[in-house]
């Protein structure tokens, strides 16, 4: 048997045929012929209704590394993805949404870190921006220093948390996850509403290797405020911490604990205040109460929106809690990125 691909990036899309060309743009212009051989990229149609088969059929005819395949139908984002990992051919997988675009030099870095670093996982920061904006990125070069430290298991999941419900971020050791989690495929199945299927792949990932990465310097820029249509309590702390369990709890107990706090101080305030002052979740009528929570989180949910101010403050006090809650967030990230192990 021929030896694996040492990457797939794979493309799960669905109705962004314009947003879909500009990041294949960005990929295919920057693969280099002696790269042919050692990447594959995969572009997975929900069944777009709109010319994303046309737009992808000079990418599949002009590069022999792109190949598309089109559902015959909607099969739901988590299946997508899913049939995205297991389609995939290289050792390692970074699975990229749609409306992402990756910087000149991306590709060079990240084959370069997976022939040669041996990793769990990679975490990749990124520019965050809206979809207008994140097209002007295209040509962009990836900062002349790359910076990156590698982390123990634990202390990976620690330093990135939440960070690693963005589907985008992360390269994961495909191979080291179906030698070590036999079951994936009934994790996959378990977590299949849960909105962060991703994950399964992705801890898995993390727990399969002494070491993971974490990548400071952007080297793609990503789309905000364009997704929607899930609770975010329910996904970003009952299915998040429920995921951090299952996979943590034997490393570290208070695992489900961890996480549903963390994203308590450093993402929900701003969910919060997207809910009050933004269109971010006005168009699906979403608004957030205190019941939705576990029991047990309940008291520090009403200290840390009601009396914060985000909640029932002015503009102007949201605004300032927002800030304070964002700056304890941002103490905490940096003690948790200085453990690394190199």
């Amino acid at each position: 048997m021929d030896a694996p691909l040492l990457l797939t990036i794979a493309i799960p899309t669905y109705n962004r045929s314009q947003s879909l060309a500009l990041l294949l743009t960005s990929i295919c212009q920057q693969v280099k012929a002696s790269q042919f051989a050692q990447l594959e990229v995969l572009v997975f149609d929900n069944c777009s209704p709109d010319d994303t088969t046309e737009v992808c059929r000079p990418f599949v005819s002009n590069y022999g590394f792109v190949r598309y395949i089109r559902h015959e139908t909607n099969i739901v984002a988590d299946n997508n993805f899913v049939s995205a990992f297991n389609a995939a051919n290289g050792k390692y997988l970074w699975v990229i949404g749609d409306d992402e675009l990756l910087f000149d030099g991306a590709i060079d870095w990240v084959i370069e870190a997976c022939g040669s670093k041996e990793f769990g996982c990679a975490y990749i920061y990124s520019i965050p921006d809206t979809l207008q904006n994140v097209h002007g990125y295209l040509g962009r070069p990836v900062d002349e220093t790359v910076h990156v430290a590698a982390y123990a298991p634990w202390q990976f999941a620690q330093a990135a948390n939440y960070r690693l419900t963005f589907l985008s971020g992360s390269v994961v050791n495909r191979g080291a996850v179906l030698k070590t989690n036999p079951q994936l495929s009934s994790d996959m199945a378990r977590f299949s509403a849960s909105n962060l299927v991703h994950l399964t792949w992705i801890l898995s990932a993390v727990r399969s290797m002494p070491r993971s990465l974490i990548v400071t310097t952007p080297l793609f820029a990503s789309t905000v405020a364009n997704s929607g249509g899930y609770n975010p309590v329910k996904v970003f702390v009952v299915n998040l911490s429920e995921l951090f369990d299952y996979y943590f709890a034997k490393l570290e107990p208070a695992a489900r604990s961890f996480i549903r706090w963390f994203a308590l101080i450093g993402w929900f305030p701003k969910v919060v205040y997207d809910c009050r002052f933004s269109d971010k979740y006005q168009s699906t009528g979403y608004t957030i109460a205190a019941n939705e929570f576990p029991k047990e989180m309940r008291h520090g949910f009403s200290w840390v929106m009601f009396d914060s101010g985000i909640l029932k403050g002015s503009k102007l006090t949201a605004f300032v809690s927002l800030l304070a809650l964002k700056l304890t967030h941002r103490v905490l990230q940096f003690v948790f990125l200085k453990r690394s192990i190199a």
